[in-house]
């Protein structure tokens, strides 16, 4: 009787400790199969991970990318054309003021040559070719006013008591318009009301 519960003692001890083997493989293994669904797990846990991480601020596709970058180019390409058209007209309004001066100032000494003048023609001449060129510095000090103020290239056109002002795209705002009045108005004592600011295109 007694060799009977030895025997069933032990047998259920080898049970007890093979289930105790087996809960332990099981919770604690390392094999192929478990690595699989860690990394499955893993691989899930960090997709969702990345979903949460860029809610709000989700990558596009990679067609709106490509759209977003052809948009990109496109208004670069837009900008730099637009600047250069700008620069070509100041360079080229520029040379046309000078001419047009030159050719003022070369009629008028012309006309100073003659022998026919008398004395008051003559000082009604030099009268004008001052107010040329006290007319011209006017011109180019409110330039440089202008230009340290938006930043951008300018020219001022002054037609009697009325003045023009072209400056670069995207350099007018309400301060900057409110600059270029304060100094025509202080320079060439032109009033808002007799200027006119213009972008050039």
């Amino acid at each position: 009787m007694k060799h009977k519960k030895r025997q069933v003692l032990a047998a259920s001890l080898v049970v007890a400790l093979a289930l105790a083997v087996a809960v332990n493989w099981y919770y604690n293994r390392t094999g192929p199969d478990t690595q699989s669904e860690d990394a499955g797990q893993a691989e899930v846990r960090g997709n969702l991970g990345d979903s949460l991480l860029v809610a709000g601020t989700t990558a596009p596709p990679e067609d709106d990318k490509t759209d977003a970058a052809d948009d990109s180019a496109a208004a670069q390409e837009s900008a730099v054309q637009t600047a250069a058209n700008a620069a070509r007209y100041f360079s080229d309004a520029k040379l046309r003021q000078t001419q047009a001066r030159d050719e003022v100032k070369d009629e008028i000494e012309t006309l100073m040559e003659s022998d026919n003048l008398d004395d008051a023609m003559q000082q009604k001449l030099l009268s004008l070719l001052s107010s040329l060129d006290s007319r011209q510095k006017t011109q180019a000090d409110c330039e440089a006013l202008i230009q340290a103020k938006t930043g951008g290239s300018c020219v001022v056109v002054l037609s009697g008591e009325t003045a023009q002002v072209v400056v670069e795209p995207g350099t007018v705002n309400e301060t900057t318009a409110l600059q270029i009045a304060e100094i025509m108005a202080n320079n060439a004592k032109i009033t808002s009301d007799r200027l006119t600011i213009i972008e050039a295109k």
